[in-house]
């Protein structure tokens, strides 16, 4: 995204001759740093925007605390983040429809923050501690998503998002927990 300013932890995917970007930026000034978290879409080929540079949503009460990571899954651009609610940090979502990215009065048809799943997710200092994979295929729209929680015990949890969870805002349940002492998600990839 072209401006003067410092962007950092960009990720991006391309769907239907649109790139989804979303970016952490800060702004210093004499008296502050000021972060915020933002996602753009931009044709593909020639880098016009679809959608100018725009705030993520956040969950009531919250606060992004991480960078962000996009996904294709099925019809809709997902955008997941970590947000902390009430001293708690959980994985969020929001989703884009592919086909129909901006309202008619011009602004981003994106949905409101939804909980990946209600469980607390656990980040490490060092490293995020959670990642995600799509499958899209002729039978399956799903984002798995694994992350490190101590939620019911130490250990590494995956929850998945079906396209039609997301296209009704819904939250996941958790599908499997990995639970362990020494199964702590300090570098979670999935693939």
């Amino acid at each position: 995204i072209r401006n003067n300013l410092n962007q950092t932890y960009a990720d991006s995917i391309i769907s239907d001759g649109m790139v989804l970007t979303a970016y952490t930026q800060a702004n210093t000034t004499a008296s502050a740093v000021t972060t915020q978290y933002l996602f753009a879409i931009a044709d593909s080929t020639t880098g016009q925007n679809i959608v100018e540079p725009s705030t993520i949503p956040v969950l009531s009460g919250g606060v992004i605390n991480g960078s962000s990571k996009v996904f294709v899954v099925g019809n809709y651009f997902a955008i997941v983040s970590p947000v902390i609610v009430s001293g708690s940090t959980y994985l969020q979502y929001v989703s884009i429809p592919i086909g129909n990215p901006v309202n008619t009065n011009n602004t981003p048809n994106i949905s409101a923050a939804q909980n990946v799943t209600s469980e607390i997710y656990v980040p490490l200092l060092s490293a995020p501690g959670w990642d995600g994979v799509t499958i899209n295929n002729a039978s399956n729209n799903i984002l798995v998503i694994a992350y490190n929680s101590t939620s019911s015990a130490q250990g590494v949890h995956v929850a998945s998002l079906s396209s039609q969870m997301i296209s009704t805002n819904s939250a996941s349940s958790t599908i499997s927990q990995f639970n362990n002492a020494a199964y702590i998600g300090g570098l979670v990839s999935v693939c």
